[in-house]
């Protein structure tokens, strides 16, 4: 799961709240670079003690499996931050690291951040906010908060 979609999750999010009970949480995998902006989120944030408690329980048992960067997914990332760049279209090195460890692992990306991801050569993505037929956001919370780490109730 990408750091946005960990946020909807977190802040309650219906339409993420009901995947997450239909996969089980025993299947979510989160990587270590996006339990890191999590956590930037919570001491960026005006309720630091709250959110941190939140992603603690989050990170808990039962919760996601967390994933550690490796070898391949740091392979991944250089590759595709080299070929973005050559191409004109550079995306974050969180993102690239994310997305290098989504690939080397043959997981899907679950992101409401498709558009900036489907760059990534080989990248396999899901987006939880929306109608899988006609791709509609489903949620005025997607519209809100896409572009937002900080961790919230």
């Amino acid at each position: 799961m990408d750091t946005d979609t960990c946020i909807y999750l977190l802040n309650g999010e219906q339409c993420v709240k009901k995947r997450v009970a239909m996969v089980g949480v025993e299947h979510i995998a989160v990587t270590a670079v996006t339990q890191g902006e999590l956590y930037f989120g919570a001491y960026n944030s005006g309720r630091v003690a709250h959110n941190l408690e939140r992603i603690q329980q989050f990170f808990g048992v039962p919760g996601p499996t967390l994933l550690a960067l490796d070898e391949n997914s740091l392979m991944n990332f250089g590759k595709f931050k080299s070929e973005l760049r050559r191409k004109g279209q550079p995306i974050g090195d969180i993102d690239l690291l994310i997305a290098g460890v989504a690939v080397s692992r043959g997981l899907t990306l679950v992101t409401n951040n498709t558009k900036h991801f489907e760059r990534i050569p080989g990248i396999s993505l899901d987006n939880w906010l929306t109608v899988s037929d006609d791709r509609k956001v489903i949620s005025e919370t997607a519209k809100n908060t896409s572009n937002h780490t900080e961790v919230s109730s």
